[in-house]
């Protein structure tokens, strides 16, 4: 754990192995725990899937699933569905079905830091009524043939991971 002041008092932290770390003034234990994400492997009748392109950094450029962060009050299916209206702007009535396909843990570079980030994907069939348009974090989006996807193109190995499964399951 590399943070070295309380977020309660300001004192000088001393570390707890690399997850943790306890406040010298207050006694304040603090820990470095992970992210929560949730994204979407979006398949067509072709079983081509759907990413998107980062607009932003991290990783600025790189082929991604649409989704994001977990809000403080949000399940996994709310943070995915959020994401995919902001991202794409797909709402739930778009959604033909989803079902959950896996998780995976992932290093996130955030400024100065690293952060763990676990991952939970959802595999999602569209019905969509209207033209998907990106926005928010997503540059822009692609159809990929799933045997065409390079896994270094992708943003995460849990992402490949899932990339991985699709393939046992559908080619």
């Amino acid at each position: 754990m590399n943070w070295k002041f309380c977020h309660l008092c300001g004192g000088e932290l001393e570390s707890i192995g690399s997850f943790a770390g306890k406040c010298t003034k207050c006694g304040q234990r603090i820990f470095k725990s992970q992210v929560t994400a949730s994204d979407a492997a979006i398949l067509n009748t072709k079983n081509q899937l759907l990413l998107v392109v980062r607009a932003k950094e991290p990783s600025k450029g790189k082929l991604d699933f649409p989704g994001g962060f977990v809000d403080h009050d949000e399940s996994l299916e709310q943070a995915v569905l959020r994401e995919l209206h902001e991202e794409l702007d797909i709402i739930p009535s778009d959604i033909e079905s989803m079902e959950y396909l896996g998780s995976g843990i992932d290093h996130y570079p955030w400024d100065h830091d690293v952060t763990f980030v676990t991952a939970a994907t959802f595999e999602i069939r569209l019905h969509l009524h209207h033209p998907l348009h990106s926005g928010d974090d997503a540059a822009s989006y692609r159809w990929m043939n799933l045997q065409d996807i390079n896994p270094d193109d992708l943003l995460s190995r849990a992402q490949a991971a899932r990339v991985a499964e699709l393939i046992k399951k559908y080619l």
